[in-house]
């Protein structure tokens, strides 16, 4: 049928819609939610405590229940998967998983299912995400996985390379020990204290390690009160020991904030990274800038992983860069292993940032502020105040 495209909206020439045709305006062309609507994939939104938000036409067919019915439960008693590692990813708001033919059971349905699900995190929305199936068939039941998330992902290099790490280690600190020695005794009390800091990191490097190959993917280990203004001292120094004054390091902090509920060697290592990172974005401008601050969150709230209800993560610690900012073909995959810009890079670092912050029942979001010219990672956490940290859960 003939016809002309107008502002994106082809025009028919049909003479009974033509007084429909003068009355459309912006407002009322289809937006996303309305194309989401019409899809014949199955998409559902679900909240940070794990609740379906909202379901399409095709999820409702899909699951034979109507979106009202679907909104009073969680996804998780929804749709059952066997595969144990799959059910452990989406309990983790910050999963991003796709996978192919994977066998599950819907509530309320007596045969089994096979289908192909993408479900990943809505950036602006932290602990909010979309999931999308359809039904998918494998030959004999047999499931493959596209395991893009960083918890199921195994990681299994540094458990391999364990052994053969911590063995130059030890090397290491024990230079490091005898240099500092040598320092205290020619009353060199500030070079002592820096060649202190190498001992000190190569045990945390050493534990760590031993987390990763003895434990599996749990990176983070005991969880205490830590004064997390200690920590970041301890990572400036080391940043300004690596590059001089040649990177100017801001500090801004809010002194009323409480101490946070963390592992201490975990903050270290998820802090060095991110400095690290925002050391080598910003250190071929002009005037480079790394930018240590601290932050009163009180909106953020996500689902307790070990209770139930909500828990409140009112400290946000920030460290922004005055680079250039993030290639857009990375920031989708910025936290999934491999994946990187750097040359030199493994693509690791990121991954096993966002896993540590995530078993420490944190967020991590990256967001680029153009009026600053910043580009920005924000970490939130868990006050030791646990009256402000609870929140009851929502019916």
């Amino acid at each position: 049928m003939a016809g002309t495209a107008t502002g994106g909206l082809r025009q028919v020439a049909r003479p009974e819609l033509k007084d429909a045709e003068s009355a459309i305006t912006e407002k009322s062309l289809p937006g996303l939610s309305d194309a989401a609507g019409a899809l014949p994939i199955a998409i559902l939104v679900i909240a940070p405590n794990g609740k379906i938000a909202e379901a399409n036409a095709a999820a409702e067919t899909m699951l034979e229940a109507s979106s009202k019915k679907l909104t009073r439960h969680a996804f998780s008693t929804i749709m059952r998967f066997a595969d144990p590692r799959l059910a452990r990813a989406l309990d983790d708001p910050e999963a991003d998983v796709t996978v192919r033919a994977a066998p599950c059971r819907i509530k309320g349905i007596d045969k089994p299912f096979t289908i192909d699900l993408s479900l990943s995190p809505m950036e602006e929305w932290p602990g909010w995400r979309v999931a999308a199936m359809i039904p998918s068939y494998a030959p004999d039941g047999i499931a493959s996985y596209a395991e893009k998330d960083s918890d199921m992902l195994a990681l299994r290099g540094p458990e391999i390379l364990a052994h053969e790490i911590k063995n130059p280690l030890a090397g290491i600190r024990g230079a490091a020990q005898l240099l500092a020695r040598k320092q205290k005794k020619a009353g060199n009390a500030a070079e002592a204290d820096l060649v202190s800091l190498i001992s000190t990191e190569v045990d945390h490097i050493a534990e760590l390690i031993d987390r990763m190959q003895f434990l599996g993917r749990d990176l983070v280990g005991e969880m205490k009160p830590v004064n997390f203004y200690e920590v970041l001292s301890r990572v400036k120094m080391l940043c300004i020991a690596e590059h001089g004054s040649k990177i100017r390091i801001i500090e801004h902090y809010d002194p009323s904030l409480p101490e946070i509920l963390a592992s201490e060697p975990a903050l270290t290592q998820i802090l060095l990274n991110l400095v690290s990172n925002a050391a080598d974005a910003c250190c071929d401008q002009p005037d480079p800038v790394i930018t240590l601050s601290s932050h009163y969150a009180p909106g953020l709230s996500i689902a307790n992983r070990k209770s139930d209800g909500m828990i409140r993560l009112p400290v946000e610690i920030r460290v922004s860069d005055n680079g250039p900012g993030i290639a857009e073909s990375i920031k989708p995959h910025l936290f999934t292993p491999f994946v990187t810009s750097k040359t030199k890079g493994q693509g690791l670092g990121l991954a096993l940032v966002r896993q540590m912050v995530t078993q420490m029942q944190g967020r991590i979001v990256q967001r680029r502020h153009e009026e600053k010219g910043q580009t920005q990672f924000r970490l939130f956490f868990a006050s030791v105040d646990r009256q402000e940290n609870m929140m009851e859960e929502q019916p």
